[in-house]
């Protein structure tokens, strides 16, 4: 192998690793982010609704 052939494989192994860890991540965050995001969005409907049949 030529050095710029051992580069391009250690690049494309690199961007390998980062896709990995930054779907790994991604992953975790989104999960919490959901579970937290969604309970105030319920709260938030449910008071609109709420103020709704009030005004109703």
């Amino acid at each position: 192998m030529t050095e710029q052939e051992v580069e391009m494989a250690l690049a494309s192994l690199f961007i390998g690793a980062e896709r990995v860890r930054a779907k790994k991540h991604a992953r975790t965050f989104s999960k919490n982010f959901h579970r937290e995001c969604s309970e105030r969005i319920l709260n938030q409907m449910w008071e609109r609704e709420k103020q709704n049949l009030k005004t109703a």
